[in-house]
């Protein structure tokens, strides 16, 4: 009798199990990030600072522009083999984590708009914290920053950030400053030597605005590479930690802040910390509905499901209006809408379920079923 009660009870617990399994429909909390740029970005629509630098780094640039209209790729690829040849003056290595570096630029590849680049990436003997590329696309990380970082996230945002400055054309942009002092200096004469001086300082002065953008476009492409862009903050802590604190309060620091070439890492910091915190999508059921149904009234036909609950997400399915639909639950409010609640819905169609988030005003809510 035991032998045969034994087997019974394991397969009821077993469809229990499974029944209970299929039959809760309340969604876990969802998060995710929805990045108001890609990989191109407009520094001034940040709205991080440094908005006098961008207008007058945007005037020098189109001054340039006009003696040096056009740059194809291949000249860029050309320059980027010349400046590796004769003015990267640190040996080229080898690093336990150099790896790490090729990953993440390979992973982040797929997401580029500039793609024709060879995007190669070299290990430089060198015991700062720093890295950098040239035009071509060549990215070079110093042994010294390979040392620092403790996750592939922290370096994701360096790696990210260079692969940046070739997608908002500052490559391009360093190409044609370099082709227009070469002119001038072919001139020659004193006015020409001194406005290619000058244009060089007043162009690596106004190159502010760039370093924020890459920042910016870094956290989009480390995050669609599958890297953690909370974590990858921790590259900016280390940039923090080998610069040279902000200095405020008087006309040495005023001085200072002037002739830097990059903006403090404390700006870039809150820049790009607020970024990433207003960018993160979180789905949390509040109050749970059993066996409540919907009908999806709307002048908006079909309606969206879509993954998370705010527009610009992926879209899971399309409900046609008049569609009746069971309400699980609704969302929690979230500071990233604004007057809008949510509800979580389950459509079948042909057989199969597609669960989603739906604004809560497009379902009028029918009595429990």
């Amino acid at each position: 009798m035991k032998k045969q009660v034994l087997p019974f009870l394991a397969i009821l617990l077993g469809t229990l199990h499974y029944g209970c399994g299929n039959d809760s429909k309340i969604p876990d909390i969802e998060e995710t990030y929805i990045f108001s740029f890609k990989s191109e970005v407009d520094a001034e629509a940040i709205g991080c600072g440094y908005t006098n630098y961008e207008k007058v780094g945007d005037w020098i640039k189109k001054q340039i522009r006009e003696e040096v209209p056009y740059i194809s790729t291949k000249q860029l690829i050309e320059l980027g083999e010349y400046f590796h040849e004769n003015h990267i003056n640190f040996p080229i290595t080898d690093h336990e984590r150099s790896d790490w570096a090729v990953e993440i630029i390979d992973r982040m590849k797929p997401f580029l708009v500039e793609n024709e680049f060879p995007y190669n990436v070299y290990t430089v003997s060198e015991s700062s914290f720093n890295a950098f590329t040239i035009p071509g696309g060549n990215i070079y990380v110093t042994t010294g920053l390979l040392n620092a970082v403790s996750s592939q996230d922290e370096l994701a945002y360096i790696m990210g950030h260079e692969l940046g400055h070739n997608e908002n054309d500052h490559t391009k942009e360093l190409a044609r400053l370099y082709k227009y002092v070469e002119a001038k200096e072919r001139e020659g004469g004193f006015w020409s030597l001194s406005n290619a001086v000058i244009t060089q300082i007043a162009a690596s002065i106004c190159g502010k605005p760039d370093e924020l953008e890459c920042d910016i476009s870094s956290m989009y492409l480390l995050h669609k590479a599958g890297y953690d862009p909370e974590k990858a903050l921790g590259g900016i802590e280390l940039l923090k930690s080998f610069s040279s604190p902000r200095r405020d309060g008087d006309w040495n620091a005023m001085f200072f802040a002037f002739f830097r070439t990059h903006p403090w890492s404390e700006d870039r910091d809150n820049c790009v910390t607020s970024y990433v915190r207003g960018a993160k999508v979180r789905a949390e059921c509040e109050k749970i509905f059993e066996n409540t149904m919907g009908l999806v009234a709307t002048k908006k036909s079909p309606l969206n499901a879509r993954e998370y609950p705010i527009k610009k997400s992926k879209s899971i399915k399309k409900i046609p209006k008049g569609s009746d639909v069971q309400v699980i639950c609704d969302c929690v409010e979230q500071k990233y809408r604004k007057n809008r609640d949510w509800l979580y819905v389950s459509y079948e169609e042909n057989g199969k379920d597609y669960n989603g988030w739906v604004d809560k005003k497009y379902i009028k809510i029918n009595e429990k079923f």
